[in-house]
């Protein structure tokens, strides 16, 4: 029997297997999660393990929804069921530590709020600090203040400031923004460090930015550079003159092989990415990069 869960932690990893959990990684699947002391404490070869040996499938925020499947000792099969995967809209599947998910019973209220800035801080009730959120964290608003909207958490009410985050009435509501919006959105997070599977601002792999900066602007795309490139609007791959700040650009090593890659394009053949080979976001020029030889694809979602 499925059951409705949540993330109770700022950031949480998906994983395919509990069994490929390393020392490393309790940072990781602790409570609270201790994104900043995981990513530290890994040497460039183990973070390099999480993408070549695919350590990690993906991350979900706190609040985030999950149905969790079945139970195994201290981990639940979840599915985070707003990540479109494939050609199912069951939700992204894999693994995640009990002690990260509590039972969901946010109360529905007077709308939602998104978070804008790169983190900021929830508060309780009594304005102690309670956790960091992370960009993009959705949560429910049961009222407003002067200056706070009082919100439903897995940790009960609590308070973030209105500086920090977009409202709307609706969770699938928040204003839709430009195409200009989608890139200049994530040009704030240059030289966030790349993170296999990152879906936070704590790092992103290349389809967790574009995920992020789509879900940014109020659209809602798959959650891998392969399913991305299935969806939108196909732009003429040949007539660069057609291309438009905003679109998503995908990428090959070989013609024959699977989407490997996605990047923002900005204009000017510059393109906002991120790759375990540059360890960041950044912005480069294609005209003369080995990327420029391996464009598959390239579709808008506006």
């Amino acid at each position: 029997m499925t059951d409705k869960y949540m993330c109770a932690v700022s950031v949480a990893s998906i994983w395919p297997d509990p069994s490929i959990v390393r020392t490393v990684d309790q940072y990781g699947i602790a409570r609270p999660a201790l994104i900043s002391d995981w990513i530290d404490e890994m040497t460039r070869q183990q973070r390099e393990a999480l993408c070549y040996e695919n350590r990690i499938v993906t991350q979900v925020l706190y609040g985030e929804e999950l149905a969790v499947d079945e139970i195994q000792g201290e981990w639940a099969k979840v599915r985070a069921i707003n990540q479109l995967y494939r050609d199912v809209n069951t939700g992204y599947p894999g693994w995640m530590p009990i002690v990260q998910l509590e039972k969901n019973a946010m109360s529905e209220g007077i709308g939602y709020v998104k978070v804008k800035e790169l983190r900021t801080q929830l508060f309780t009730l009594e304005e102690m600090p309670l956790i960091v959120l992370s960009f993009n964290t959705v949560l429910p608003v049961l009222a407003e203040e002067e200056h706070v909207y009082i919100v439903a958490t897995p940790h009960g009410k609590g308070k973030v400031l209105k500086f920090a985050v977009d409202f709307a009435t609706e969770n699938n509501g928040f204003q839709k923004k430009d195409a200009t919006a989608i890139a200049n959105e994530m040009l704030k997070f240059l030289d966030i460090p790349y993170f296999w599977a990152g879906m936070s601002s704590y790092g992103y792999d290349c389809s967790g930015l574009t995920y992020n900066a789509m879900k940014a602007c109020g659209y809602k795309i798959p959650r891998d550079a392969s399913d991305q490139a299935k969806g939108g609007h196909e732009v003429d791959l040949k007539n660069r003159e057609a291309w438009q700040s905003g679109d998503l650009v995908f990428f090959s090593a070989s013609k024959k092989e699977k989407v490997s890659h996605v990047g923002i394009y900005l204009d000017n053949n510059r393109l906002l990415h991120t790759s375990i080979l540059g360890k960041k976001i950044e912005v480069i020029n294609l005209q003369g990069h080995p990327l420029n030889q391996e464009v598959t694809h390239v579709r808008r979602y506006i």
